[in-house]
């Protein structure tokens, strides 16, 4: 699934690892099994035609480039645990919402698609290109997007609220976490980058300095430096006119580092190369480290405290369904699910 698209999903990705193993049968019905089935809870099933298509979606559109050590036959386990295990609790959340009488207005989805589509414009797409261009289809990526509002509604409705956190709790919470609450220094940066590579020539080389040479001198003689960057530069920053957002030190190669770290807010400072090309730098804004602000820490507290509520939920939603798992994603999952406690086939 699109990134961007899965925003409203959000909860859901917030808790894919530690909920894997089958909790006690408490009351549940019994199953009428189709062969077809790879997962069945209570009355949602997972097919194993679909389970192929989302486990091969997921392999080639994500996990093979960040995990290019793995075998095809470990990457495809680890989809499947992922995949299974993502259908799981949204199949427990969506039922428990739809219990709750969760309903979305017009208003809510339109704007969570209008949200989306923002995320999507910032990576020059627009929202049509993204869901035309899925394999799942558009209508059902909408779907999905529907799916993720109800149960993040039903979610916000069982956790505690950020409002609920007092500043005893505040306080504690700072001493018992000193070391990680604190802010490091940040840079508030854009860049013009003309791009080099290994195969360049001395001539183009030269080239690429001279045309960079020639930018950094409309800049001096006021060229706005957004629409230079829009026009020039390589990174794919210009389509935000070069704006880099905020970071902090060790996360840009060292030469850029220093220069963006040492260069007064407002200036564009000299050419700066590094193993990526040529860039241009403008200081936005500079940001001292220190003690993490208050709201935030609290917010820290409250996604520690939904995870907490969260997994305690959906332990809870799991010991009351039905929930079944074919053989061969018993033997995918082995690591993370006993057999012993799921119905075999």
């Amino acid at each position: 699934m699109n990134k961007a698209l899965a925003i409203p999903l959000i909860a859901l990705a917030c808790f894919t690892q530690g909920c894997g193993k089958e909790s006690g049968r408490g009351s549940k019905r019994s199953l009428s099994i189709d062969p077809s089935v790879a997962v069945q809870v209570n009355e949602h099933e997972l097919n194993h035609e679909t389970l192929d298509r989302d486990v091969t979606i997921r392999i080639e559109g994500k996990m093979k480039q960040e995990a290019p050590h793995l075998s095809t036959e470990e990457l495809r386990r680890r989809a499947v645990m992922i995949v299974v295990d993502q259908f799981v609790k949204r199949s427990l959340l969506l039922d428990e919402s739809d219990k709750s009488g969760v309903r979305i207005t017009p208003e809510e989805e339109r704007a969570a698609f209008e949200r989306i589509r923002g995320q999507v414009e910032q990576e020059g797409k627009t929202l049509e290109e993204v869901m035309e261009g899925s394999p799942l289809g558009p209508e059902h990526m909408r779907n999905e997007v529907r799916v993720g509002l109800r149960i993040s509604k039903f979610l916000s409705s069982r956790m505690p609220r950020l409002d609920q956190i007092t500043s005893d709790e505040v306080e504690q919470y700072r001493e018992k976490f000193a070391d990680r609450l604190k802010t490091p220094e940040r840079v508030g940066a854009s860049h013009i980058l003309i791009s080099t590579n290994d195969q360049d020539t001395p001539k183009a080389l030269t080239e690429k300095r001279s045309k960079t040479e020639a930018i950094l001198q409309d800049l001096k003689n006021g060229a706005a430096f957004d629409a230079l960057a829009k026009e020039h530069s390589s990174c794919p920053s210009r389509l935000r006119g070069g704006d880099l957002g905020t970071f902090p030190r060790g996360q840009m190669v060292k030469p850029f580092e220093d220069a963006a770290f040492n260069q007064p807010v407002g200036e564009i400072g000299p050419i700066v190369q590094t193993r990526f090309g040529y860039h241009i730098i403008r200081v936005n804004d500079k940001f001292p480290g220190g003690p993490v602000p208050d709201n935030q820490v609290r917010q820290q507290m409250a996604k520690q405290t939904h995870q907490e509520h969260l997994v305690a939920l959906l332990k809870e939603l799991k010991s009351q369904a039905t929930v079944y798992y074919s053989k061969d994603v018993v033997a995918a999952m082995q690591s993370n699910i006993d057999p012993l406690n799921l119905n075999d086939r």
